[in-house]
């Protein structure tokens, strides 16, 4: 079988200029909320921090070269 990566979607988690990790918020939970919508020929993701509303979105077009 193939398979090729088309792509990457990066959401980056800070909070207060520090990353969240284990050693700054230990066991912290973050909710994510995250999208994948395929159509015609597009596929659509996005991934949504909750707790700051900061959201990342891509769009792969395999029409477009």
């Amino acid at each position: 079988s193939f398979v090729l990566l088309l792509g990457t979607l990066v959401l980056d988690m800070f909070h207060d200029g520090f990353p969240l990790n284990s050693s700054t918020l230990k066991d912290r939970r973050r909710e994510i909320q995250t999208r994948m919508v395929f159509g015609d020929t597009e596929i659509k993701v996005s991934a949504l921090d909750v707790t700051t509303g900061k959201c990342v979105r891509a769009t792969i077009d395999f029409l477009n070269k």
